[in-house]
């Protein structure tokens, strides 16, 4: 295996692990791991790559399928954690550190001026993890004497950004992709962030305020339960105009500023030129019943969208933010980084869907470091998409009457009311997507929900608060009226009827 020939690669380990515990070279030791090869090396593609990824061979144990794991935040290592996983299962599995980590000589500190190589910028943007894929196949076949029976990628947040890259520009490498709360509009989710703080910094000591009003104002909508979580946060139109001070400014209400402000990140960014958003850098604005996530944002313009934006443009990683110009620095970095994969929204996904695979998305709606309206818009746009390019039907199978079934028969979006970035917050927000995704591919079987638990305090230990059905998009999940409001099964995904002239393959809402 060391002696292995691939494109612009070198092989810098091939060994045999025995059964047992694996201490990686970073992180926790690994437990309970079958024996494997495992395979290190590092792709040169350009002058300053640097990219490096391991691929694991299970030996005794191996299912002849292989799985693919995605990064998350600015990436720079490999997840041995999730490949660890993986091989436990059976599967073959690789892992890219996206080209990231320090080059050698710079401190740990300044990692990330490589946002400023525009070459190495692209290997994170999806380029380390498709050129990884490659690889993986090509060291599988030469391993078993034969390709995978199936072929995966599975990751959240730049993982779900890498899932997406390889589902638009590999769209044969792969038969199922699982991409959660996918970073896949680097213009849009820095520039959201540090609209999000400048406006928070007014109201951050009446977020609870605000959020119990908006809850108050569409708590049941979708859902039909009062529990906190707003079931269907794009149905709800609460104004914070009605929290306005009639007379002095108090705790219990918002000043003129306060409101507008609010407002404002409802909204999300606009170009101050024409108050509009006019393009994909000016993401969808927070949805309600977010609110007390909102503090995240400066630790998020801070840390993602400072070096950002400092690096692309200023070539330093901080800046002040308070300079930031909305129209002609977002407008910039868009055209400088553009041709460099900076944007992962292409909505043609005709070769993943021709060759048959699945695209399993998933978010959760009170992702405190960016809008999700964000997936919800980009999977209107492959409706849209698919509408007009959605292939040839076999003479016996008609096709469903709507652009959103059509495409739902290899694209899926599961948005989970309440839920965090990749897991956490108030509503459910434990699932497992990676055997639903399985299950569609090797079997046909299209999920139409997926369970998901909220544990008492976010605390497994603590015991089970309650489950309930995420349903496919545009579904939501709708309790009975009659049995427990704790309980999935007493919950039943429908869509509402107001959404109908939404679907019909003409874009966003």
């Amino acid at each position: 295996m060391a002696a292995v020939n691939l494109p612009d690669t070198t092989i810098t380990l091939a060994q045999l692990i025995p059964a047992g515990t694996f201490q990686p070279p970073t992180g926790a030791a690994q437990q309970n791991l079958p024996e494997f090869c495992r395979i290190a090396g590092r792709i040169q593609n350009h002058p300053t790559s640097r990219i490096m990824f391991e691929v694991w061979l299970p030996t005794q144990t191996a299912n002849q399928r292989l799985v693919q794991v995605g990064n998350g935040g600015f990436a720079g290592n490999i997840q041995y954690g999730a490949m660890a996983t993986r091989l436990r299962e059976g599967y073959a599995t690789a892992s890219t550190d996206d080209g990231t980590s320090a080059a050698p000589g710079v401190p740990a500190s300044e990692r990330l001026t490589f946002l400023g190589d525009f070459e190495r910028l692209y290997d994170f943007k999806g380029r380390a993890v498709t050129l990884t894929a490659v690889n993986a196949k090509m060291l599988f076949r030469t391993f078993y004497g034969l390709a995978p029976a199936y072929s995966y990628f599975t990751g959240c947040s730049s993982g779900g950004l890498e899932g997406l890259a390889v589902v638009q520009r590999l769209g044969e490498a792969f038969d199922g992709v699982s991409a959660g709360s996918p970073a896949n509009n680097s213009a849009g989710l820095f520039t959201q962030a540090i609209w999000t703080f400048q406006h928070y910094q007014k109201i951050s000591t009446k977020l609870q305020l605000v959020h119990d009003a908006a809850v108050a104002a569409c708590d049941t909508l979708g859902d039909s339960v009062s529990d906190g979580v707003i079931g269907d946060p794009q149905r709800c139109r609460f104004d914070p105009r009605k929290l306005l001070c009639k007379a002095a400014e108090g705790p219990e209400c918002l000043t003129a500023e306060q409101v507008e402000a609010v407002r404002k990140i409802y909204e999300g960014p606009v170009n101050p030129r024409n108050d509009r958003k006019t393009g994909e850098q000016y993401a969808p604005g927070m949805p309600r019943g977010s609110e007390l996530t909102w503090g995240a944002s400066q630790g998020q313009a801070l840390g993602a969208s400072q070096p950002w934006y400092g690096m692309v443009l200023h070539n330093t990683l901080t800046f002040d933010l308070t300079t930031f110009n909305f129209d002609t620095d977002v407008d910039r970095a868009l055209r400088l980084t553009l041709p460099y994969g900076a944007q992962v929204t292409n909505p043609d996904l005709s070769a993943f869907r021709n060759h048959g695979a699945k695209l399993l998305l998933w978010a959760g709606w009170n992702d405190p470091l960016w809008s999700q309206q964000n997936i919800v818009d980009y999977y209107e746009e492959v409706v849209a998409h698919n509408t007009k390019t959605h292939g040839h039907w076999r003479w016996d199978a008609r096709p469903p009457a709507s652009p959103i079934d059509r495409t739902r028969r290899f694209a899926r979006l599961f948005m989970g009311p309440g839920m965090g970035h990749c897991g956490g917050g108030d509503g459910p927000n434990v699932f497992d997507t990676f055997a639903p995704l399985v299950q569609w591919v090797e079997a046909g079987t299209a999920p139409d929900q997926i369970i998901a638990t909220k544990f008492i305090n976010n605390q497994p230990a603590q015991g089970i608060a309650q489950t309930r059905p995420l349903c496919a998009y545009p579904d939501v999940a709708r309790w009975n009226g009659t049995g427990d409001p704790n309980s999935a099964d007493n919950f039943i995904c429908t869509r509402h009827p107001q959404r109908d002239h939404h679907h019909d393959g003409h874009g966003r809402h």
